[in-house]
């Protein structure tokens, strides 16, 4: 019995452990800074089946879209792209060529997503050089870009992307030259957990092709931006009757991102607190049966002079030692653990001793106070009650 005592407290520390490492990788998760305002940011999705002879027709109804949205009492700040960070993306992954660079010998690319003017002060991401898009950028003017940081560090180095052009295309790279006009900070797009990709920001009326599906960024002036729903519905509906519109703020798009990793750190918090709980009552339940087998000797061992101190450490020495060695292989067994699943848990280090050492103190914590209460049972025993009755 004190064998399987001493692998339940093993296995309660490795899963002690175990959610440890869950914690603190999701609070690493949770502080990663997406390179986005979320804050107070309303997630306009819209959808359209209307179909359009003419690409003009369609830049048309997305600037009209924006306009009916800007003229929403309380609304503030109006922006558009085909992907809002950390939601379904529809952009995608293209070739690129820097003017005055050698053809490479391995093709280099970046993600290519298309914006409206004012969709980066609307979402929250910051411009660190350069000038924003405007509504001055139309089809027929210079044809113009902005970059990430990732996309300044992969594939320009240490020049100065605001003296640069570049072609984009897939499978051929056959576009016009753009002039990158702008940078801004990265941001994730696929996972908070995965580093940003090399982007290119073009603006929607010198795109390749027009926006279907958009994403529509919107700020309140003041209060909540999920109180103007109802009316920004109405409004969007007026331009384009056939569009499906669903809302989101921008924190639960975050948070969503996150509910995979909570729902594993939960679910080992629950593991981990039955296991304490089974392991607290094995070892609670050996103690008190060892005293209650031994109840007679206890009993003769008092009545020759031995004292209540002496009983209590008899027993505590039996519960410890069984405690002990469930602990010892539990860190065992938790340390191996953690080394398998250190590359599929985000910034998790199993040779961190701090989440092992929290883990044993509180298995050893409990162990000791299992072992402790059926100890004092037995150093009260009554030794004229208990020899009569034995």
């Amino acid at each position: 019995m004190s064998a399987m005592i001493a692998v339940e407290i093993a296995l309660a520390l490795t899963l002690v452990a175990g959610a440890g490492w869950l914690i603190q990788s999701y609070a690493r998760v949770a502080a990663i800074d997406p390179g986005f305002t979320a804050a107070g940011r309303l997630v306009v999705d819209v959808r359209s089946t209307a179909d359009y002879d003419h690409p003009d027709q369609a830049l048309a109804r997305s600037q009209a879209m924006l306009e009916r949205v800007r003229t929403v009492p309380g609304v503030g700040l109006v922006g558009s792209a085909a992907t809002f960070p950390l939601s379904a993306d529809h952009d995608t992954t293209i070739g690129i060529a820097i003017e005055g660079d050698a053809p490479a010998a391995v093709p280099r690319s970046a993600d290519l997503r298309i914006v409206t003017p004012g969709f980066f002060a609307a979402a929250g991401i910051a411009r660190v050089a350069g000038r924003d898009f405007t509504s001055d950028d139309r089809p027929d003017t210079r044809p113009v870009a902005i970059v990430n940081h990732a996309f300044v560090r992969a594939l320009l180095g240490a020049r100065n992307p605001l003296t640069t052009r570049f072609r984009f295309g897939f499978p051929e790279i056959n576009s016009k030259p753009f002039q990158v006009i702008g940078v801004v900070n990265d941001v994730l797009y696929t996972s908070l957990r995965a580093a940003p990709e090399p982007t290119f920001y073009l603006v929607e009326p010198q795109a390749p092709f027009p926006l279907g599906q958009r994403a529509i960024v919107v700020t309140a002036r003041s209060g909540d931006p999920a109180l103007l729903v109802a009316s920004i519905r109405s409004e969007l509906l007026a331009v384009d009757p056939q569009s499906t519109v669903d809302f989101e703020t921008a924190p639960a798009i975050v948070a969503a991102t996150l509910s995979r990793q909570r729902l594993g750190m939960t679910l080992m918090l629950i593991f981990g607190a039955v296991a304490l709980l089974l392991a607290g009552v094995g070892i609670y339940g050996v103690i008190a049966y060892a005293a209650e087998q031994q109840r007679d000797e206890i009993a003769t061992r008092i009545a020759i002079g031995a004292s209540a101190r002496q009983v209590f450490w008899l027993m505590m020495r039996r519960g410890l030692v069984v405690a002990g060695a469930g602990v010892l292989i539990g860190i065992v067994v938790a340390f191996a653990g953690g080394h398998v699943l250190a590359p599929s848990v985000y910034a998790m280090r199993a040779a961190d001793p701090l989440i092992l050492v929290l883990a044993a103190a509180i298995v050893a914590a409990l162990s000791f106070l299992a072992t402790t209460v059926p100890s004092i049972r037995a150093s009260r025993v009554d030794p004229a009650r208990a020899l009569r009755s034995g």
